[in-house]
């Protein structure tokens, strides 16, 4: 048996046993058809093209492809790589992908079949898109001559002539300034203007899919929060230089946000303060943004303690779910910390049933690990929910902030999904 053809029966024995609905990961231990055991040293190199001893999930999916996996069984293994890729680097090492034979006998969660919206869920607040035409420049560059570092902009903004609020929007770790269309796009056409930036663990910048800064991504963090305050510092050069944006940049109404390692960097700059192993704490709090939207945000670990929030004050929105896996290890509600724990007089949670770390599509096609499946309810609380919170506290909406804080999320959603509203006020 050639080796690429012994790969192949390996995991087409192992999907033999895999139920996309329950998913106990058997058989990936042994090639029971010839009664050997499973060498991924031997098998590794087989799969990687580019002999960059890395494994990406279009060199993953090989496997699928051999053993003449169709969607669905694609799918399961999209939700392999995402249990292997352990680091969440969206590239496997030889030792994530030996990790195939430790899923043996493993069993998750059923993930749902994506579901039809309801009607449009119509009784949602601004859920159709707004009434602005959306324009995007994706090639900005600044440079911040005191860091030494040039930043990759995108800008996206209603076409109509007025003066509108700016959101600065946070990509998760290895992300980039081009993800999260669905939600960007949908609160442009309402009336804002969003800054995206490609902080230096994105995959977009030169290098860092092959290098080992990947497995790193989490060390530049401090630089991230400095990202959003040298944006901020510099809305009246992002003005002259995109075409069409002249005029229309509210630089006393901005709001800051970000998904995942961006919901940390936001609430950073919130006032979440970090604490290090003497004890020893920093303020990365920005006084410029009125409110932000933390989307999958981090709870208490190695940085920050039950004290980190106390100088979270600002209104602010947190979104998880209950599919929504913190670190490893750590429970769901890890990252209900955050609104547990902050001192703000105006917080906001919206808690989505079954949502997964995409919730149904927010990132705009983007693959990590725990995306799950895409779910335009899911997808629909988000786009609602952040817009009327935006609404509410950079256009001082009262029909938003009614929406905010009645109960029509969860009848309209047939508690699916709840948004709570706590106020000490």
């Amino acid at each position: 048996m050639r080796p690429r053809y012994y790969v192949c029966v390996v995991v087409g024995l192992w999907l033999a046993f895999v139920s996309v609905t329950t998913c106990p990961v058997e058989g990936a231990e042994f090639d029971t058809a010839r009664g050997r055991q499973f060498d991924p040293a031997r098998q590794f190199p087989l799969l990687d093209r580019n002999d960059d001893n890395r494994l990406t999930k279009e060199e993953f999916q090989q496997l699928a492809a051999r053993g003449g996996a169709n969607g669905g069984r694609r799918e399961v293994f999209d939700r392999i790589f995402a249990q292997l890729d352990t680091d969440d680097s969206g590239e496997l090492s030889l030792e994530e992908f030996a990790g195939l034979s430790r899923l043996r006998g493993r069993t998750e969660p059923p993930i749902p079949a994506p579901v039809t919206s309801k009607a449009g869920l119509p009784n949602l607040y601004k859920l159709a898109d707004g009434p602005h035409e959306v324009e995007s420049v994706a090639d900005l560059v600044l440079r911040d001559e005191k860091r030494g570092k040039d930043l990759q902009l995108r800008v996206s903004f209603p076409k109509d002539a007025d003066v509108f609020p700016v959101i600065v929007w946070s990509h998760g770790a290895t992300g980039s300034k081009d993800d999260y269309q669905p939600l960007v796009r949908h609160w442009v056409s309402y009336g804002y203007v969003c800054i995206q930036a490609n902080h230096s663990d994105s995959r977009a910048l030169a290098g860092m899919s092959q290098t080992g800064q990947v497995a790193n991504k989490f060390h530049d963090w401090a630089n991230r929060p400095k990202d959003v305050a040298f944006i901020l510092d510099s809305l009246d050069g992002i003005e002259a230089k995109v075409p069409g944006l002249k005029a229309k940049l509210d630089e006393k109404t901005i709001g800051v946000g970000g998904h995942s390692f961006g919901a940390h960097t936001a609430q950073l700059v919130a006032g979440t303060a970090t604490v290090n192993l003497g004890g020893v704490r920093t303020s990365h709090a920005d006084p410029r943004p009125k409110a932000f939207v933390l989307i999958s945000p981090q709870g208490k670990g190695p940085q920050l303690d039950d004290k980190s929030w106390e100088g979270l004050t600002r209104p602010f929105l947190s979104i998880t779910g209950s599919n929504d896996w913190g670190r490893k290890g750590d429970p769901v509600d890890w990252r209900l910390d955050p609104f547990r724990l902050a001192s703000s007089t105006d917080k906001y949670l919206l808690y989505i049933e079954g949502a997964h770390h995409d919730f149904g599509g927010i990132g705009g096609g983007v693959a990590y690990r725990n995306a799950g499946p895409a779910n335009p309810n899911h997808l629909a609380y988000v786009k609602s929910t952040t817009t009327a919170f935006w609404d509410t506290y950079l256009k001082q909406d009262e029909k938003a902030q009614d929406f905010l804080r009645s109960n029509r999320m969860a009848a309209v959603s047939g508690g699916e999904a709840k948004l709570t509203f706590r106020s000490d006020r």
